[in-house]
């Protein structure tokens, strides 16, 4: 009988504590976690977020590269004034220089003139043009000039005798341009996103040669790196070329594309286009736990003003995005998770619990998540109980 005494007397214990903790969980278990704090809920989540392949194509359009000799115009005026009198007396100088200067050519339209003197047109201080010029349209190509650094000068010779009247020649539009080496280049960027760059897998440049004059390689530079060097002929097929993130020091952000050829040569790209393959969260993952709290012990969190803590610790990040909680739809945040950013610790109100509790976390990335737990953290001490 004293036996069964003291087994009643224990169960009642038991009893009192359950109804003044007020704990019940559903297929949890509450464990403190330091002195004064407890846990009225914890679970292992473990693997969240669907991995999949996914790919995005950046498209650049048609690129005309080329190191070629042609003409470039170098000066364009209008309204160009010379005269030449007694009173008035003006010109024009211009410098052109270059790599491998062949020829200038001086064009323009003479809108008007009293041809009382003559047009001088002077390369480098030597004459290559004296003559009396009627209006209309005006064009001298020089061949004897120097490669690198030239001097054109535009002026009119005395009108002499009439002296009241100084010879003048009027251009209404002049052009000077040089026969020499020009670059025509692609240069632009490529923006990638974060996480294109966290699940990245390859890069893929696809272009058409239409037409190559293939007397020097065709580079294409991903961030200042080669990526490919070659003489592609013109070719209905498309051309691949991959690339992989270390060697081209791929980030998020932008990125910077540069293709060009050398001298001589010349390339007539089409629908040049950049695809990124990469690892990504194929759809938004979900994951809902449900347990219970006793009124009692809600109402003794209430009188102790309990802080509750959500706590959340990520072993290893797949796919970087973000985690998403939700309470009892009155407590929503977004949190960021990245290898940088694995612990996560945020403040919750007591009022965003009831006796019937919903957690429900998503994912938009990938994530292994150790635990998970909610802290009533009390100003006395909570003991220990279950009901």
């Amino acid at each position: 009988m004293e036996a069964f005494v003291k087994v009643l007397a224990l169960a009642f214990s038991v009893l009192f504590v359950a109804i003044l903790v007020g704990v019940s969980m559903e297929n949890i278990e509450s464990y403190r976690v330091g002195k004064g704090n407890f846990t009225i809920f914890s679970a292992e989540i473990g693997k969240l977020g669907e991995v999949g392949e996914a790919s995005r194509t950046i498209s650049i359009g048609d690129v005309d590269v080329g190191y070629v000799k042609n003409f470039v115009n170098v000066v364009e005026e209008s309204n160009v004034k010379v005269q030449n009198g007694l009173l008035k007396d003006s010109s024009y100088t211009w410098v052109v220089d270059g790599d491998e200067i062949e020829k200038i050519r001086i064009e323009g339209m003479i809108s008007d003139t009293n041809l009382y003197g003559q047009l001088i047109v002077e390369v480098n201080g030597k004459e290559v043009w004296r003559n009396k010029t009627m209006p209309g349209r005006f064009e001298l190509v020089i061949s004897d000039v120097d490669a690198k650094h030239n001097e054109i000068t535009l002026k009119a010779s005395s009108s002499g005798f009439k002296f009241w009247a100084p010879t003048t020649y009027v251009f209404s539009s002049l052009r000077i341009s040089k026969y020499d080496y020009s670059q025509s280049e692609y240069a632009g960027g490529i923006e990638l996103y974060p996480y294109e760059i966290s699940g990245f897998k390859k890069g893929k440049l696809v272009f058409y040669v239409d037409d190559a004059v293939k007397t020097a390689d065709l580079t294409i530079d991903i961030n200042s790196k080669h990526v490919y060097s070659a003489r592609p002929q013109k070719s209905p097929v498309p051309y691949e070329v991959e690339f992989d993130k270390a060697s081209t020091n791929l980030a998020g952000g932008e990125n910077t594309l540069h293709i060009y050829t050398g001298k001589d040569a010349s390339y007539k790209l089409r629908d040049v286009k950049v695809q990124i393959y990469y690892y990504g969260s194929t759809q938004k993952s979900y994951r809902t736990y449900r347990f219970k709290l006793d009124p009692n012990f809600l109402e003794f969190m209430d009188k102790q003003n309990a802080i509750v803590e959500l706590k959340i610790k990520v072993d290893d990040v797949f796919v970087r995005g973000t985690l998403e909680v939700n309470i009892n739809d009155k407590y929503m945040q977004e949190f960021e998770i990245d290898e940088g950013n694995k612990i996560i610790t945020a403040k919750l109100s007591e009022s965003y619990f009831s006796t019937e509790n919903t957690i429900t976390i998503a994912s938009t990335g990938s994530f292994d998540i150790e635990r998970m737990d909610v802290v009533v953290v009390g100003e006395d001490k909570i003991s220990r109980g279950l009901i």
